[in-house]
């Protein structure tokens, strides 16, 4: 079973809100990741997101925020950064992911957790397209996961296609 887990969330269709999926695409399409890291694309409610994360040790979280910075900031946060609100209001996704790790917690189920999120443009019009400033912070955001995968030890392989279409 892998040991870490790439958690992309989002929904590919509400412009920025994508960027997770966007991310693990990038990472996918570049890296031969090796068979302990396991990449978790999902715009799906977090309640679902319970039996894909148990037994991880390490997740790393990618996703859309919202704090008044400018669009295509990337924030590296730990889960006690975010505000546990019982009630979802916080996020596309159902569930806070504040509430998500606390229900972690809770249940003795919780990996240790680092957030890469992606400052938002356009969260609430609908499109497959990233807007031009969260675009352009797609290779930092990759760039950042990446930093946190050596940080736990990860050898990451550069695929050959990859290297030709660079």
């Amino acid at each position: 079973m892998p040991a870490i887990a790439v958690l992309g969330l989002g929904h590919t269709l509400m412009r920025d809100d994508g960027i997770g999926a966007r991310v693990l695409d990038d990472l996918d399409r570049r890296y031969a990741l090796p068979s302990t890291v396991r990449l978790i694309s999902s715009g799906a409610p977090m309640a679902r997101l319970l039996a894909e994360v148990d037994g991880i040790e390490h997740l790393i979280v990618v996703d859309a925020v919202r704090s008044g910075r400018a669009p295509g900031t990337i924030h590296r946060l730990k889960p006690d950064q975010l505000e546990v609100t019982g009630h979802g209001a916080c996020s596309s996704h159902g569930v806070g992911l504040a509430d998500f790790f606390a229900l972690l917690t809770t249940l003795g189920r919780c990996p240790e957790i680092r957030i890469i999120g992606v400052e938002a443009g356009e969260l609430d019009k609908v499109g497959s397209e990233l807007s031009p400033p969260v675009a352009a912070a797609l290779p930092r955001a990759v760039d950042a996961v990446m930093e946190e995968l050596r940080r736990l030890g990860v050898r990451l392989d550069a695929r050959e296609a990859a290297h030709r279409h660079a």
